[in-house]
């Protein structure tokens, strides 16, 4: 029997930066009257997160829970057992009760058991990120496991499962209950590797649209103020962003562009700004809190959004900053590649230019700053775009359907 009202969010690791999503939901399954637990391999400082105060508003680090890898030794086994079933002898119960039923008494057995017992009875176990499944296949094989599996698919998790982890999609079909895709993009791609297609639907990431003020915008500032937010990664083109800003230099324009996030391309596009005599134009800021975030979303006046397909193949696979961006009231530029286009209308609320095309973002950013009247109209249509489609609570509407149905 399960128990009806909890629901178990499996992550990689727990609080971070860049995954506000999932905090989200999270918050929205507690806010309905859900118990939450987060099951986690590593539980990190709250000063990872950019989303301190809603961590504390609801306690979310004491729901956290993480499971002990398999010790490489049978001394540290046995006392591992023994020490856990002198800690909670009710484990005792649970391991005489499955080694009965099964017939079974391997020691792998056991650790399933004795790390995994408090999931065992979830109504729910969502996966964010598809690598994060294991092991419930072997919960599942046991016998132990008797809620339903939830599995969200993000984005390198898709690729993940396309170059090496091919062999898990039998063991998918037949554990999970549910596939969601972030984007239509992400589920045709899904579809393409062999996972059932009837049990795909397609949820965007909703964001949190209750804030405070909208400011107005009558037209672009001088200098113009550009801002991206996202990991400094190859796929995410930051690269193309920052060609666009020389050419607009070459032109004659004052420019200030904003990046927010930090990653192992940094060093490169830091010596493509000096090469190139852009230090008094790019400022590279870092990780920063979603307060902050915040702030400079306020603060400029266009927000650039260049993930590009890397020579990998990897793209966007959505781009929840896109949205962010938007609700404040900045039209988005960025290219037509993956599932970043599905964030916003082509012309309306922001401009979708040719993969690496970075003249023509640089065009359109022109287009923007000399046209007050297009500004307006775009700044406008963005902010209620994401207001009317991509309402987190919304999000969550559909989500509950799959957790009751």
């Amino acid at each position: 029997m399960t128990d009806n009202n909890l629901i178990i969010f499996k992550v990689s690791e727990f609080p971070t930066f860049s995954e506000t999503f999932i905090v989200q939901n999270i918050v929205d399954a507690l806010e309905r009257g859900y118990d939450v637990k987060i099951l986690t391999n590593r539980k990190n400082h709250i000063s990872n997160s950019s989303q301190k105060d809603l961590l504390e508003k609801y306690k979310l680090l004491d729901k956290v829970f993480t499971v002990r890898s398999i010790p490489n030794t049978k001394f540290r086994r046995v006392r591992n057992l023994v020490w856990d079933t002198v800690k909670n002898p009710f484990l005792i119960i649970i391991f005489l009760k499955y080694i009965l039923k099964k017939n079974n008494i391997s020691y792998y057995f056991l650790y399933l058991i004795k790390e995994y017992h408090s999931m065992v009875n979830a109504k729910v176990i969502h996966v964010h990120f598809c690598d994060q499944y294991k092991p419930l296949g072997d919960l599942f094989y046991f016998g132990l496991l008797k809620g339903k599996v939830v599995v969200t698919f993000h984005g390198y998790d898709v690729e993940l499962l396309a170059s090496k982890n091919k062999t898990d999609i039998l063991v998918l079909n037949d554990l999970v209950s549910y596939f969601l895709a972030n984007s239509e993009f992400t589920k045709r791609r899904l579809i393409k590797l062999g996972l059932d297609s009837k049990r795909i639907q397609m949820i965007n990431n909703g964001i949190d649209v209750s804030i405070p003020d909208l400011k107005k915008r009558d037209s672009v500032n001088h200098p113009i103020k550009l801002l991206s937010v996202g990991r400094l990664v190859a796929f995410k083109g930051h690269i193309y962003s920052l060609k666009s800003v020389l050419e607009l230099v070459e032109k004659g324009y004052k420019v200030k562009y904003s990046i927010i996030g930090e990653g192992e391309e940094l060093g490169s596009l830091l010596a493509f700004v000096k090469s190139n005599g852009l230090e008094d134009y790019v400022i590279f800021y870092g990780k920063r809190a979603q307060s902050e975030i915040f702030d400079q979303f306020n603060e400029n006046d266009i927000f650039l959004f260049p993930s590009t397909e890397d020579k990998n193949g990897r793209k966007e696979n959505f781009g929840v900053a896109s949205l962010e961006a938007q609700l404040f009231g900045l039209p988005v530029i960025g290219f037509d590649v993956g599932g970043f286009p599905e964030t916003l209308i082509n012309g309306k609320t922001g401009f979708l230019v040719k993969d690496k095309d970075y003249k023509q973002m640089a065009k359109k950013i022109v287009e923007l700053a000399e046209s007050p009247k297009l500004y307006q109209m775009m700044s406008k249509e963005a902010h209620f775009h994401i207001k009317n489609n991509f309402n987190f609570r919304d999000t969550f509407k559909k989500l509950q359907k799959i957790y009751e149905s």
